[in-house]
């Protein structure tokens, strides 16, 4: 009697610390941030870009900030994976570095009332600093780099109509940076900052740089 009794209880132990080993296994995964090595595995993966044979730019886009990419180890150990929207491999068209593919993290999900708030800010200053009469040549040296599904919209007049038009619920997400960006990765493109959106649906057709 004594011996099975014994014997219970030395597998209700085991159980015990095989399901807290479990669980602890288990919240470690959840807690477990991305890796620049984790990054390049998706790339290659999901997108057969090789970071062996094609050039990433030496800087990765969390949130629309730039952050050199020989630290993003330490930036995305803030975030667990769960917390990633999203992670994209795009084609470096508007970046003043000479690369082919920017990486780019959004992390928690944009609320309806930070869209709507950020949305209305770039609409009344384009609306307030781009005329209504477009003439040659159509600059604004005060406007900030637009982009919609990482593509760059150069023309202040194409970046107002595109904006004024844009239905609120096709946006994933917009986020504005008002402040400079650095001139070594964006050149004098992005002096007076950036407006990234993402749409969930493209409704609208971007025009080609010329």
């Amino acid at each position: 009697m004594k011996f099975s009794t014994y014997v219970i209880i030395s597998i209700l132990i085991c159980i015990n610390i095989s399901c807290k080993s479990t669980i602890h296994s288990n919240q470690e995964k959840v807690k477990k941030p991305y890796t620049l090595s984790d990054i390049k595995q998706k790339a290659y993966v999901l997108h057969s870009i090789d970071s062996n044979k094609d050039s990433f730019c030496d800087f990765i886009l969390v949130d629309g900030v730039p952050h050199d990419i020989s630290n993003i180890d330490s930036v995305l150990s803030r975030y667990n994976q769960k917390s990633i929207e999203y992670i994209q491999f795009i084609k470096n068209t508007f970046s003043h570095k000479p690369c082919e593919n920017i990486t780019v993290i959004r992390t928690e999900k944009q609320s309806e009332k930070e869209k709507k708030k950020e949305l209305l800010e770039i609409k009344n200053l384009l609306n307030n600093k781009v005329s209504n009469i477009a003439v040659r040549p159509r600059i604004c040296n005060s406007c900030p780099l637009i982009t919609i599904n990482d593509k760059p919209i150069y023309d202040p007049h194409e970046q107002k109509k595109i904006i004024n038009e844009i239905d609120i619920n096709t946006i994933q997400s917009i986020y504005y940076l008002p402040r400079a960006l650095r001139k070594d990765l964006w050149g004098s493109l992005g002096v007076n900052g950036i407006v990234q959106i993402k749409l969930n649906k493209l409704i609208v057709k971007l025009p080609q740089r010329h």
